[in-house]
């Protein structure tokens, strides 16, 4: 099967935001873990694993980051944005905070066998991975 141009973009843009997010979480997981350990919040047992505390403030970090940047009106993360991507609902409406929350802790169900709730995007006619089934959203380009 050949690839077309649109979904050899697809896959790049797929590549480039995977980096981003992996670089941003380690950067903001290593940052939480910081100011955990320098407030003396939490002693760190095993600094390479992170603490109890760092690693929750590090979750509701990230909820809060992908939720609320995809719940607002720009209805997209930074790098969604650098994209020219958005997040809407099936229908093109903007996201509630809720819906935005849902897609994001779906994410978790999505990765659980073996990731193949994320595959779902590269079958789906709409590109909806499992957490955008369940949370009734798509992922758009936009115009500008």
């Amino acid at each position: 099967m050949e690839m077309t141009s649109s979904s050899k973009q697809v896959s790049h843009s797929a590549l480039v935001r995977l980096a981003v997010s992996v670089l941003v979480g380690a950067s903001l997981w290593y940052l939480v873990s910081t100011l955990v350990f320098f407030f003396g919040v939490e002693q760190p047992r095993n600094y390479a694993i992170g603490s109890d505390v760092s690693i929750m403030l590090g979750l509701i970090l990230v909820w809060l980051y992908f939720a609320g940047l995809e719940s607002s009106a720009q209805q997209a993360t930074l790098g969604k944005m650098v994209l020219r991507l958005m997040v809407t609902d099936v229908d093109g409406q903007r996201l509630s905070f809720a819906r935005a929350s849902v897609r994001y802790w779906a994410k978790l169900v999505s990765a659980l066998p073996l990731g193949i709730g994320f595959m779902l995007a590269e079958i789906s006619p709409k590109k909806q991975a499992l957490y955008d089934r369940i949370a009734g959203s798509v992922v758009v380009r936009t115009g500008g």
